[in-house]
């Protein structure tokens, strides 16, 4: 089983009416990563910052499968880890792959993982794909990406 980290905003922009899920969708594509989190074929690493993130966006579950990934993320099924920070020597890598720094904490989570993947929206995080941290991919969720 692979490790996932999922940035906020695929978690976020999947708390919608599930009814507008069209095959080829950028919706769709997020509900099945959801869906792969939730039947155990992806587990799910994440650390202090980004549930603190979830919960900041998500104030209110406008779908089942936004309970049950909070669920989820409250059972043995997930991996909490406990850094949200690089060492300075991580740090120093995803900087020169051009990182953001802000969002240093899912390189963070992703770190010791089995053949961890980072989902993300953003087009600028996936060009950064090359960091030399074992971080097998850096996949894109958002309306123009494939799925």
């Amino acid at each position: 089983m692979n490790d996932g980290i999922l940035d906020t905003t695929v978690v976020a922009l999947t708390n919608t009416d599930l009814r507008a899920r069209a095959h080829a969708s950028s919706l769709n594509r997020r509900v099945t990563l959801l869906e792969r989190c939730l039947n155990g074929s992806l587990r799910v690493r994440y650390n202090k910052i980004l549930f603190d993130e979830y919960e900041e966006h998500i104030k209110e579950y406008r779908n089942d499968l936004i309970e049950i990934f909070f669920a989820l993320l409250d059972s043995n099924k997930s991996v909490y880890v406990k850094r949200s920070t690089l060492s300075r020597q991580n740090y120093n890598r995803a900087y020169k792959c051009r990182w953001p720094s802000h969002d240093q904490h899912l390189i963070a989570a992703a770190l010791n993982g089995v053949r961890p993947s980072i989902y993300v929206t953003e087009e600028t995080l996936c060009q950064c794909h090359s960091i030399d941290l074992c971080i097998a991919n850096v996949m894109r969720y958002s309306s123009s990406s494939a799925p």
